[in-house]
């Protein structure tokens, strides 16, 4: 039998996959998601393609062999994630980084962050306020779990951007150990690992569910005990939240120089 290169195995396992499928499948529809048996999951983005249907399939995604009986959606969405072009946000070693804040912190189920949502192109230009010098601005951000509204208050500075956003008990945060709004860092330099930092509010302490993750008690939040003000010196920058709508929105003042 011919050796076949790793590259080699990964091409005939997609082609052997598209002709297993080509009866119930139509790929003049599909754009780079295909299910195909594997010992392990991930994302893979082919350097070449296999024609199935009048369309070449470059983009595709491994799943183990009945994983549709045992597997779960958040793996399923995250590498799905990968194949976007969203880079895994955690760090093997460091536990702080596997958190439920996005799907690509770890593979729990929960939202996007709305900087990943933004790139996407699920989030539109009317619904981000972006700063990039001095400012003394009020903004009212709405929850990314829910449409409608500004999603997202972006700071920028150089290659990193400071973030704000709302999140709620809703959709996949349904389970959300603690709500609120979430100030994170974004480093855009190119092929960054884990490019996404989040600032918490405060440190975890006793969890009050036993699938809280890490960062579970990151948000800021208005209450008696609540850390509602956020600071970056470095930055010359200040958030500090005004009132909580009851709407589930926050009305924040953001002041920088």
């Amino acid at each position: 039998m011919r050796h076949l290169t790793p590259r080699s195995r990964r091409r005939k396992s997609l082609i052997d996959a598209a002709a297993t499928w080509f009866r119930s499948v139509s790929y003049g529809r599909v754009d780079f998601h295909v299910r195909t048996p594997a010992t392990s999951t991930s994302a893979i983005l082919n350097g070449f393609g296999v024609r199935a249907d009048g369309r070449e399939i470059r983009l595709w995604v491994p799943l183990a062999a009945g994983f549709a009986g045992t597997g779960d959606a958040a793996t399923l969405l995250h590498e799905t994630g990968h194949l976007l072009g969203l880079p895994d946000l955690y760090l093997a070693g460091s536990p702080s980084t596997f958190h439920r804040w996005d799907l690509m912190a770890a593979r729990w189920p929960s939202e996007l962050l709305a900087w990943h949502r933004w790139k996407l192109g699920w989030i539109d230009e009317g619904q981000v306020v972006c700063v990039t010098g001095r400012a003394n601005r009020v903004v009212t951000l709405t929850p990314v779990e829910r449409a409608g509204g500004t999603k997202a208050l972006f700071v920028k500075r150089g290659s990193r951007v400071l973030a704000a956003e709302v999140r709620a008990r809703a959709g996949y945060d349904r389970t959300l150990c603690e709500t609120g709004v979430v100030v994170y860092e974004v480093d855009q330099t190119p092929f960054k690992r884990a490019p996404i930092r989040i600032h918490p509010a405060r440190r975890d302490g006793k969890a009050p569910a036993r699938d809280c993750s890490a960062q579970w008690n990151a948000p800021f939040e208005i209450g008696r005990g609540e850390e509602r003000v956020f600071r970056l010196p470095s930055w010359g920058l200040r958030l500090e939240l005004l009132a909580r709508l009851r709407d589930g929105s926050y009305r924040v003042r953001l002041t920088s120089s």
